[in-house]
């Protein structure tokens, strides 16, 4: 990566559930789609991976179940292209 850039990760967490659009709120800035399985993928930038751990313990708390979670690094060239 070139001096100067920014850049961020980009995360997506797979959940079994299919969870409603009433829960867009709670789960911003991540946002919500789903598979044609009926799951749900929350998808977006968080501030750090402290913002993530705690998103993943919110979701097991509440007892969903977390299927994967994959990060993306971008860098502020990725959205110029």
């Amino acid at each position: 990566m070139k001096r100067g850039h920014a850049h961020m990760t980009v995360y997506r967490v797979h959940v079994h559930e299919r969870l409603g659009h009433d829960w867009a709120e709670w789960i911003a800035p991540l946002e919500l789609r789903y598979t044609r399985f009926g799951e749900t993928l929350l998808v977006g930038e968080l501030a750090d991976r402290a913002a993530l751990r705690q998103m993943l313990k919110r979701l097991r708390a509440l007892g969903l179940t977390v299927l994967s979670v994959t990060g993306r690094l971008q860098t502020d060239l990725d959205a110029e292209s």
